[in-house]
């Protein structure tokens, strides 16, 4: 079972609809409370950072997502939900993160067309891909929609990346058992199917 958060301003339509054609078993969470489990969490997001953290602080998932990591549940993070995770994010007078992972969202640079829409391959770093990674394998094209990037990253947390007019910046970000995807698998395709299909897959075994 995935638990999918609901900050009130997410595209969370499109990411449960994805788990319900793909018959992955989930439910919505709107806010922390005693008894909350999952096997693992989505945490998805559209729009400006500093909003999207306090609808974090407002629905307690701020101290939901740090307990569930502690508790070893995997997390996954899509586009401002993998921001989120940062330590800080610039936007619009900016705000700190969640601090899941060191570093910090910037926005990218003037030099390239913004908003940053459309379909960029995905390269996964070379070494041990690990379960979830092996899904991006043959280097897909997956669906970006942002104006920020994360900056800053320890090393190791940088797991793929892709360009956007010749600038490049993380795609996917990890530690441990928790992942951020800067594109939107829920609506990439049979390649993004098949990313989300895995992160279920993956949750499920490391939580047996």
């Amino acid at each position: 079972m995935i638990g999918v958060l609901n900050l009130g301003l997410s595209n969370l339509s499109s990411v449960t609809d994805c788990l319900a054609r793909l018959e992955i078993p989930h439910r919505v969470v709107d806010r922390d409370a005693p008894g909350i489990d999952a096997d693992a969490f989505i945490l998805p997001g559209v729009g400006a950072f500093p909003a999207g953290r306090e609808r974090l602080a407002e629905r307690g998932f701020d101290v939901l997502l740090p307990r569930a990591v502690a508790a070893g549940v995997p997390v996954l993070g899509i586009c401002l939900g993998m921001q989120l995770m940062f330590q800080y994010g610039e936007e619009d007078g900016g705000a700190e993160g969640l601090g899941l992972f060191e570093g910090r969202v910037t926005r990218l640079p003037d030099s390239v067309r913004l908003p940053h829409i459309g379909w960029n391959r995905v390269q996964p770093v070379k070494g041990d891909a690990g379960p979830v990674l092996a899904a991006l394998e043959d280097e897909p094209h997956m669906y970006f929609v942002h104006d920020y990037r994360a900056e800053g990253l320890s090393p190791g947390t940088e797991l793929a990346s892709t360009e956007h007019d010749g600038v490049r910046f993380p795609a996917v970000c990890g530690r441990a058992r928790v992942l951020g995807v800067q594109f939107h698998p829920e609506k990439s395709g049979p390649a993004g199917a098949r990313f989300i299909t895995a992160f279920a897959r993956w949750a499920v075994e490391v939580r047996a």
